[in-house]
């Protein structure tokens, strides 16, 4: 991670040369900048502000500088409930069940720019008749729908805002030929399915047999909605 002195663009302890972009010729040459130090009137209100999100190093020197771990949290929560009555030849029952799951499966060490959110919920609700025509012959009939839906999010609590970009958050930078980790995820999606179904089962008693059939219809509507990159993408060359 950067050093203080890198932070305000003084390079004058790093031996690789530093040019200013501003200074090429018509043969690419650039000058270099005076003393190693990127005047702080050149350094963009971009750097400044990515800046901020990152620990200073709690190692000595440039690289392999920075040593820690960043957490991965999760909780969830489950209910159930169940009612059952008799009717006469009619036994219901219904059952409704919600699950609900909060997890942070971080990846990485840097809080704001590893940080993922995963929220999971999902609930259901059965509700079926069992009834008896005769002794021996009883059906039993059942409809139910389960809902999930599951968002994933970079960065959520990240108020950046890059110009351009669909929504705040921490843009994902690439530095191509530096050897430098690439920042951010971009991995928001935001899934969601139905499922409907209706069965009838029936159950009859002859003589020393038992006889079951009956059949089942399902309904599954599933949709998806892939986010990723609306906090913006940069890329970063040496030239």
């Amino acid at each position: 991670v950067p050093t203080e002195a890198l932070r305000l663009g003084n390079f004058s302890a790093n031996p690789q040369v530093i040019y200013d972009p501003q200074t090429a010729d018509s043969n690419a040459g650039r000058q270099p900048f005076a003393g190693n130090i990127i005047p702080s009137s050149r350094i963009s209100n971009y750097a400044r502000t990515m800046n901020q999100y990152f620990p200073l190093p709690n190692a000595a020197g440039f690289a392999n500088n920075l040593t820690g771990s960043l957490p991965s949290p999760s909780e969830s929560k489950s209910y159930f409930v169940k009612i059952d009555q008799n009717l006469n030849r009619h036994k219901l029952a219904g059952s409704f069940r919600d699950f609900r799951e909060h997890s942070e499966p971080n990846q990485g060490i840097f809080p704001f720019v590893d940080n993922v959110v995963q929220d999971n919920k999902s609930y259901a609700i059965v509700i079926s008749d069992d009834i008896i025509l005769r002794p021996n012959l009883l059906n039993r009939f059942t409809i139910g729908v389960t809902r999930y839906k599951g968002d994933g999010s970079q960065t959520p609590g990240v108020g950046v805002y890059v110009p351009g970009a669909f929504e705040p958050g921490f843009p994902v930078s690439v530095f191509n030929g530096q050897g430098i980790t690439k920042l951010g995820q971009n991995t928001d999606r935001f899934p969601r399915n139905t499922n409907y179904d209706i069965q009838n089962a029936v159950s009859w008693t002859t003589g020393k047999h038992t006889l079951k059939f009956g059949g089942r219809i399902d309904l599954l509507r599933w949709s998806q909605w892939v986010t990723g990159g609306l906090e913006g993408s940069h890329t970063f060359s040496q030239f």
